[in-house]
């Protein structure tokens, strides 16, 4: 029988592994592939930030490891599934490019970049180069035509999220169902996209990719959450609150509020934008009101939503207790809160 602390460690090794396999597979694919110097720069810049990772033990990375980890629990190997992670793994890129865009949050390794450049580029990644790497699956017509479908539909979806996020901004009013649907589009079909290409690439029924789906949905639903918490709580300055983002547990603060203190917090929130000492208010407050707890409360939900859906979709081991350690790794609200 497999410890915990064996599996643990042994699904670490795994993540490290399978990672360094998709940037080897990405630098190949771009190599033969790119059109621009650019596109290879591009992909340059931001491996560079992924290989420390991939050396030293990494993190998990949903376009990555998703597909690998679905189509080893269809299938109970993972080899097939390279191709298929190197297309999601630039598709990811660009998506991740276009939302710091949107968000005015690019990375500091991006500023040498024109804004302009980079939301051409971000296109390319997300609407180009993932089609042409499917090509390159082991998968008859019907299957890869299925798979276009669904990245197609999946980033309507997404972009459908990211635009009501940014109508959201700045809100008033912003209803928990509001944010929720916002999440689920920007994060959670992206997740779920991952999920179901490894599940239909690996040949499950409608039925498993409909379980691999949900739990991929799940997923990147709570981990969302559990990043926006963090992003108040435990940041010196929040970059939510400097955008004007209306995330969960501001969400949660507000629908509590009435007349003069619902106000006032709106008046808190406008300064908290330009203002630090005003952001640290703003923590302050939702503390006090007991907002992390009730945050605490949203994410649990969802975390056994995605439990709930793992079991639908029963996967093969190992990659079943990869599943269960990685949601208990990533599925945690653990956050050292700024005073």
């Amino acid at each position: 029988m497999v410890t915990t602390e064996l599996m643990k460690e042994s699904t670490s090794v795994w993540i490290m592994q399978h990672l360094q396999d998709a940037i080897t597979g990405a630098e190949a694919f771009i190599k033969s592939h790119a059109t621009t110097t650019l596109q290879s720069k591009l992909l340059e810049t931001y491996l560079s930030e992924l290989r420390p990772q991939a050396d030293n033990g990494g993190g998990f990375i949903p376009s990555v490891h998703l597909p690998f980890l679905v189509y080893a629990g269809v299938t109970g190997d993972d080899k097939q599934a390279v191709p298929l992670a190197v297309a999601l793994f630039l598709l990811d890129l660009g998506i991740d490019l276009l939302d710091n865009i949107a968000d005015n949050e690019l990375p500091p390794q991006w500023q040498e970049y024109n804004s302009s450049v980079l939301q051409l580029a971000a296109t390319e990644f997300a609407f180009c180069l993932p089609h042409l790497a499917l090509t390159k699956l082991d998968a008859s017509p019907t299957c890869l035509l299925t798979m276009h479908q669904m990245i197609v539909k999946g980033l309507l979806k997404a972009c459908a999220g990211q635009e009501q996020d940014l109508e959201l901004q700045g809100s008033s009013n912003p209803s928990i169902e509001d944010i929720q649907a916002s999440v689920r589009g920007k994060s959670g079909e992206r997740w779920g996209m991952f999920a179901a290409l490894g599940a239909q690439f690996a040949g499950a029924s409608l039925e498993t990719v409909e379980a691999y789906a949900d739990m991929g949905r799940s997923l990147g639903m709570t981990l969302q959450f559990t990043s926006d918490c963090a992003d108040i709580f435990s940041t010196a300055h929040s970059r939510d609150l400097a955008n004007g983002t209306r995330t969960l547990p501001i969400g949660l603060h507000l629908q509590q509020l009435t007349g003069t203190e619902r106000a006032d917090f709106l008046d808190l929130l406008a300064q908290a934008k330009v203002d630090q000492k005003a952001q640290e208010e703003v923590r302050a407050s939702l503390l006090r009101a007991g907002g992390l707890r009730r945050s605490a409360l949203f994410i649990e939900y969802f975390r056994q939503q995605t439990q709930k859906s793992l079991q639908k979709a029963n996967p093969l081991e190992p990659a079943m207790s990869r599943f269960k350690q990685i949601i208990s790794d990533v599925c945690v609200l653990s956050l050292e809160v700024k005073k």
